[in-house]
């Protein structure tokens, strides 16, 4: 015999998939700041570290990387169910490589001079940890918020990328896009765009994104215990 339990007189409903699902702001921010991979799991480091030393440098790698990473989560989305487990790994890395490959040659033809300067690093956009942690761990959450999930972490990957570059570049070269700038050009240290200077500002940051996590946590915390 089926018991069936009712609260204030009504029956208890259960959310439906849509209700369940974050909205495209929610999974946005959620993949830009409060679950930045970079920061929280420090994924995807190496184009950051080894080929983001200048700005210029920094914004072509976040293109590249925000290209590869929400074509290859929309392409999971559609044809995800389709593909497999086993085989989902080795088709989207095929997948990022053949777009790396194609940003590659676009690149070159285009900007050849900076894309020498990160033409060892470029190629491991294909394999940058952020996209294959996303496609890893892909959940369907409807287009809107796979869609907003993908962009803001391709986002936060860039402002992490953008902050990182313009510390190195200017304590280290003494420059902001390849400009000079009139006090950092006579007192700027080279350590500081080596790798050294990438990984005590990625500390740096990640301090930063840790203390304001656990702040908003106390937040919420604090207000669940007021209702």
């Amino acid at each position: 015999m089926a018991i069936k339990l009712v609260f204030n007189g009504q029956k208890p409903q259960n959310p439906t998939a849509d209700e369940t699902r974050p909205t495209f702001k929610e999974a946005f921010l959620d993949g830009l700041i409060f679950n930045n991979l970079s920061l929280i799991d420090f994924v995807g480091l190496t184009p950051i570290i080894a080929g983001g030393s200048t700005v210029i440098n920094g914004l072509i790698l976040s293109a590249a990387t925000m290209i590869v990473l929400v074509t290859v989560t929309m392409f999971a989305l559609l044809f995800g169910a389709r593909i497999g487990k086993k085989l989902a790994p080795a088709v989207y890395t095929l997948l990022s490589a053949v777009i790396v490959f194609l940003l590659m040659w676009l690149g070159y033809s285009v900007i050849p001079g900076e894309m020498l300067a990160v033409g060892i690093v470029f190629p491991l956009v294909a394999v940058n940890g952020i996209t294959l942690n996303r496609v890893r761990n892909f959940k369907d959450k409807g287009a809107a918020a796979t869609f907003g999930d993908a962009l803001g972490k391709g986002l936060g990957f860039a402002v992490v990328m953008f902050a990182v570059c313009t510390f190195r570049e200017i304590l280290g070269y003494g420059t902001f896009f390849n400009i000079s700038l009139p006090f950092f050009s006579r007192f700027h240290r080279d350590v500081v765009a080596g790798l050294p200077g990438g990984f005590f500002i990625m500390a740096v940051l990640a301090l930063l994104t840790r203390f304001i996590t656990l702040k908003r946590a106390k937040k919420r915390q604090e207000g669940s215990e007021r209702e």
